[in-house]
């Protein structure tokens, strides 16, 4: 073999080394596997070609650096710690900006999180069935909760949601028994479906003034519920009148209430399942202005003791909006409108009609006399005595001759034509 011949050996075998350590596709340093990402950068993986190849290959507590053989870490990889179910911590640095999918999931002794304030990203399931979790610390970049992410975290007391996340995902905290009150930021402006489905505990919710979204499901078997807040800022949800419930603005639909809710007189339809499965509601009380109850919206409210509908006309009601278990609970209803109930689909169901306790005893109209020009209106309201009667705030108006004035179901007359006419409210109690 000649001097040339020798070169060209000796240069292909170490092209052969180099090709040999650019395609590899992880290492492990002190205990910490990585796999390089393409563009010098490395993410935290498991061992082995799956996530299940091996079991508990990360124990105690662990601190991931920010570098590692002088490459950054920037992200945890999908089902990275998955199934290590003797993993105690996770610190995670600053220079990770992604937490990939199902990263922790069914790390079942896992305690604390602190996650880095580069992190913009939480995957779907990155934490789920971490049972004893208990605290998180989230950092000020995450914008994306992602699905399920906390889901089945039940020893999860608190978690506090930064100003920077703009989604949670759908049942992003599902199942997490242990949390007790939510503040929803202003720079969240969708909240997913099913996301704090079955938090028993929760107590409060605060949600902030871009959301523009909330999914189906979102609060449904939070039975421990007492306050709810919308920012009054926001513009497609809100609280109005502290009534401790979420209404869809532009509908005057209630979507979501609790033991605590007092549903106000411009609410004109019940969401399905709005109140389902509330335990802690002992009585409510339907406003006039409500002309349909959804589907199972007061089912399974098992501490009702009395209900009262205030609506002249029968809401329409969808199926199972109440529990079988209601029917013989006191039902209270205008005198006027019982026969009506009686004969409605839902209503009649009810066999135990009743007499309110509290009932008018006088009523004045604000105005004995007056002139209308025809075609102007003129607004009518009665005082009654007492002022917290049942159903004082639900007159009956009519007007003795319509072909020169009319009255609405408010009290607004109209001047129809030259005459006399009387304006006459009634109470609807029987009294």
């Amino acid at each position: 073999m000649n001097k040339k011949t020798i070169m060209r050996s000796v240069l292909a075998a170490v092209l052969s080394l180099v090709a040999t350590a650019a395609t590899a596709q992880g290492f492990e340093v002190d205990g910490i596997y990585y796999k390089y990402n393409g563009d010098g950068t490395v993410s935290v993986t498991f061992k082995g070609s799956s996530y299940d190849e091996y079991t508990d290959e990360y124990t105690g507590d662990v601190v991931i650096p920010s570098k590692v053989a002088n490459l950054s870490v920037t992200s945890i990889g999908d089902s990275a710690f998955r199934g290590c179910s003797e993993l105690k911590s996770v610190t995670i640095p600053n220079s990770v900006t992604s937490i990939g999918d199902d990263a922790f999931w069914a790390c079942s002794d896992l305690k604390s999180v602190t996650i880095g304030n580069s992190v913009e990203t939480i995957g779907n399931s990155a934490f789920r069935e971490c049972y004893h979790l208990t605290s998180v610390s989230i950092g000020n970049s995450v914008e994306t909760i992602g699905n399920s992410a906390f889901r089945e975290c039940y020893s999860l007391t608190s978690v506090t949601i930064p100003n920077s996340v703009e989604t949670i995902g759908n049942s992003a905290f599902q199942y997490c028994i242990g949390l007790t009150s939510v503040t929803i930021p202003n720079s969240v402006t969708s909240i997913g479906e099913r996301t704090f489905l079955g938090c028993s505990d929760l107590t409060s919710v605060t949600i902030g003034n871009s959301v523009t979204s909330i999914g189906g499901g979102a609060f449904l078997y939070c039975s421990g519920l007492t306050s709810i807040i919308v920012d009054s800022e926001n513009q497609i949800y809100d609280s109005r009148e502290n009534c401790n419930a979420i209404i869809e603005t532009a509908s005057n639909k209630l979507l979501y209430g609790c033991k605590n809710t007092i549903i106000p007189n411009s609410v004109t339809s019940i969401g399905d399942y709005a109140f389902y499965y509330c335990s802690g509601l002992t009585s409510v009380t339907i406003p006039n202005s409500v002309t349909s109850i959804g589907e199972w919206a007061f089912r399974d409210c098992s501490g009702l003791t009395s209900v009262i509908s205030k609506a002249v006309t029968p809401p329409t009601c969808g199926s199972d909006a109440f529990s079988t278990e209601t029917y013989s609970i006191p039902l209270i209803v205008p005198s006027i409108a019982k026969a009506a109930y009686t004969k409605a689909s839902i209503w009649s169901n009810f066999s135990n009609y009743a007499e309110p306790d509290n009932k008018i005893t006088a009523i004045a109209i604000n105005n004995n006399e007056a002139n209308l020009v025809i075609n102007n209106t003129l607004q009518l309201s009665a005082t009654v005595t007492p002022e917290n009667a049942t159903f004082a705030d639900v007159l009956q108006w009519t007007s003795s001759n319509p072909e020169v004035a009319t009255v609405d179901d408010n009290g607004l007359v109209t001047g129809i034509a030259k005459g006399d006419a009387e304006i006459i409210a009634t109470t609807c109690d029987g009294s």
